[in-house]
């Protein structure tokens, strides 16, 4: 078994406004492979990104290294 898993997700809500972002999101699931998680999202605002099993992130806001958009245009023209 291993300890990284891919969380997917979709954006419900992404609106920008003089510098300040106000985006909503909804979980779809966790999973044991990217593969998977790719598999799990249905259009280009849904997102996925590795995580580890029993380790807490940090409080204040980072950026989650290795997420993505595996529907949107311009990812899927990066991986061609």
């Amino acid at each position: 078994m291993t300890d990284k898993l891919w969380i997917c997700g979709q954006i419900t809500k992404y609106e920008e406004r003089d510098g300040i972002v106000d985006c909503n999101w909804e979980f779809a699931g966790v999973f044991d492979t990217e593969e998977k998680a790719i598999a799990a999202c249905h259009t280009d605002q849904f997102f996925i990104g590795p995580t580890k099993l029993n380790v807490e992130w940090p409080v204040e806001t980072t950026e989650w290294t290795g997420a993505y958009y595996p529907l949107a245009e311009d990812t899927k023209a990066n991986k061609q």
